[in-house]
């Protein structure tokens, strides 16, 4: 078959079309090829899909949220003065904070209370890092060490660190907290008029001790108590004495007091001045027949009769003597009885007696 010039012009022309629509079919598909395996490896694009956008942290903040004043402070570790008011309680507003972080429904809001407290103030922070054995005696009671977990308004990297071991050591298997109540012989905490951190000189706790309860993995426990978030121990640390939010113990009862009399003379007691209550008055109505009691008694009391006086004993009569008195009739002499000589046994005859009914020996 025969093609003009004019025919394979226009042949060559259509197959000249059909490489060119290839051509850029081909450069679409390698550059978009291009374009998703370079995404992969680092492109805006593939972070947002791989990688899921950072959320806000879990941990409620129980006070309002301070503005930092460095870019570079995460929020949960800002500073918040902590006003006591000359109070000897650790945190004055341990239990407002619990309940704001109750009322978000975390489901561990005790362990998020101490982590929030702690993370917005580097004092409560080395405090409850020492409950935990975290911050040793001599660490927590110099107050130079303590400043160096602060920077300006933020945790400052070692303050940032003790935080991260503290939320380590309240995650460990083992470690659980409860609400309960501190020991009745425990050793409470407290600040003095610096703030300085200390314990009391002596056990024993009084008043509310509804306290949250820490146990450790070896079983042993620890608390702090809500109304001052003052932590409590079983022993006494070596800490100085301070002040502590025990209130006085109650004055004990003195055994048989009476009860004062509010009237100082009997006559003026409601019964004797007239004031008695309308119920405990005598009634003036007259009672009904069937309770009507006699003037008299049914039968008449008998009369006492005294029994006749006895007549007067007469004096017995005067015998006279009629005639001679005898005279008294002499005792008999006495009889003398003369001895009676012993009668001696004779020696037996040397002759044949004969048995009785015998006539011979």
């Amino acid at each position: 078959m025969e093609y003009t010039v004019q025919e394979r012009g226009t042949t060559a022309k259509r197959i000249l079309r059909v490489l060119v629509i290839v051509f850029v079919l081909v450069l679409v598909l390698v550059v978009a090829l291009f374009g998703f395996f370079g995404n992969l490896n680092g492109g805006d694009v593939s972070t947002s899909l791989l990688k899921p956008s950072a959320t806000p942290s879990a941990t409620p903040s129980a006070t309002p949220s301070p503005t930092p004043t460095a870019e570079e402070c995460d929020p949960e570790f800002v500073q918040v003065a902590l006003d006591r008011n000359g109070s000897p309680k650790v945190n004055p507003n341990f239990q407002a904070e619990y309940d704001a972080v109750f009322a978000t429904g975390i489901s561990d809001p005790e362990r998020a209370t101490l982590l929030v407290t702690g993370g917005h103030n580097g004092a409560l922070l080395a405090t409850y890092a020492h409950q935990v054995g975290l911050f040793s005696d001599q660490d927590v009671k110099d107050t130079s060490k303590v400043a160096t977990l602060i920077d300006g308004n933020c945790l400052s990297e070692d303050g940032q660190d003790l935080y991260k071991k503290l939320d380590g050591a309240y995650h460990m298997a083992g470690v659980t907290f409860a609400i309960g109540e501190a020991p009745a012989n425990g050793t409470n905490s407290g600040v003095d008029a610096n703030g300085n951190y200390g314990v009391a000189e002596g056990q024993g706790i009084t008043g509310d001790r509804k306290a949250i309860v820490i146990t450790l993995p070896d079983g042993s426990k620890t608390w702090v108590m809500f109304r001052c978030g003052n932590p409590v121990f079983l022993g006494r640390p070596n800490l100085p004495p301070v002040p502590t939010d025990n209130p006085p113990p109650p004055t004990p009862n003195t055994p048989n007091t009476p009860t004062p009399n509010t009237h100082k003379n009997i006559w003026e007691a409601p019964q004797h001045t007239g004031n008695l209550p309308e119920q405990q008055k005598p009634s003036v109505l007259p009672a009904a027949p069937e309770m009507a009691q006699p003037d008299k008694p049914a039968t008449p009391a008998p009369v006492y009769t005294a029994p006749p006086a006895a007549p007067a004993p007469t004096a017995a009569p005067v015998q006279t003597p009629t005639g001679p008195i005898a005279a008294p009739t002499p005792e008999p002499s006495p009889v003398v009885i003369a001895p009676v000589e012993p009668t001696l046994p004779t020696a037996p005859s040397t002759g044949c007696s004969p048995a009785p009914g015998k006539t011979t020996c």
